[in-house]
């Protein structure tokens, strides 16, 4: 349950040992749901292959490429909304996992589906400020460059410079975003949860999710290496001693390094996650009642 007292946040050490131990025992689950999420993209990838190979071979959008076109389009936003159902699924699943509730992979896809439309929302918010932003800086720039060109140069280092800032700034006032948009009630907007909940605690909402990124980074080197060495000694070998042996060890070499990567990617983004969701709940962030089954399991 919430632990944050008025003020501060838990000890590092104590929010970064159940940030872990959550993340490990819903590693398996939080996993499958991320390659669900990546599975409409063969359908994806084939249509777009298919679209490619009709403009090249037409030299431009003619006849049925125009409708594999339109289709491709349609494919890519409703794949670009289910991952955004299974990533709020994601968070969902560890935000009940941190507060000692069990919620099962189709509650929280359950969860994804029904907050899939207000993160949508909230994004879309997002993107038109940021584009009004930027016509602003851009229009000013134009102006000022018409003046002089060294005035507009140097109102664009220090936009550039203040974007900089700004990108850090929504970075943490917008943390909980997704999290927001997963628990939080129907009638609370994620953009203002997300924004509220970070007042009086900026510096530490950074600090903390530098040091998780730091720390999982960290963890990604020895794969990195191992996996670098590997191929960088059997690309050798491979090239002095073109033998069907050693190719075959190269895309072994290959195929396990990628594989390796691949687990330790998924691992990380689940950790940071949970990370993420372990900072909400210890500030206490809002969240529908939990349903009655998930509470019986609860006391049991």
């Amino acid at each position: 349950m919430p632990t944050a007292q008025p003020g501060h946040l838990n000890d590092i050490g104590v929010w970064l040992r159940r940030t872990f131990k959550v993340g490990l025992a819903r590693l398996a689950h939080c996993v499958l749901l991320t390659v669900l999420g990546f599975v409409p993209a063969v359908f994806v990838f084939a249509v777009s292959y298919l679209t490619l190979s009709e403009i090249s071979n037409d030299g431009g959008l003619q006849g049925t490429t125009v409708v594999m076109t339109v289709l491709l389009a349609v494919l890519f936003l409703l794949w670009m909304l289910w991952v955004g159902v299974v990533t709020l699924a994601q968070n969902h699943l560890l935000y009940h996992a941190h507060i000692g509730n069990r919620s099962s992979l189709g509650q929280s896809i359950q969860a994804g589906f029904q907050g899939v439309g207000r993160l949508a929302w909230a994004y879309l918010t997002l993107v038109v400020y940021l584009v009004m932003v930027v016509a602003v800086v851009g229009g000013l720039t134009f102006l000022f460059s018409l003046v002089s060109g060294t005035l507009g140069g140097v109102f664009f280092v220090v936009a550039y410079v203040a974007a900089l800032a700004l990108s850090v700034w929504l970075g943490v006032k917008l943390a909980f975003l997704v999290i927001a948009a997963a628990v939080a009630p129907p009638g609370d907007r994620p953009m203002v949860v997300s924004v509220e909940m970070t007042n009086g605690y900026f510096w530490a909402v950074l600090g903390r999710v530098l040091l998780l990124g730091l720390i999982l980074s960290v963890a990604l080197v020895p794969v990195m290496l191992i996996f670098g060495g590997l191929f960088g000694t059997l690309g050798a070998s491979s090239i002095e001693d073109p033998g069907s042996a050693t190719a075959t060890a190269l895309i072994g070499a290959v195929a396990v390094g990628g594989l390796l990567y691949l687990i330790v990617t998924l691992a990380m983004q689940v950790f940071s996650t949970s990370g993420i969701v372990r900072l909400y709940v210890d500030l206490g962030g809002p969240a529908q009642p939990a349903q009655p089954e998930q509470a019986a399991a609860a006391l049991q």
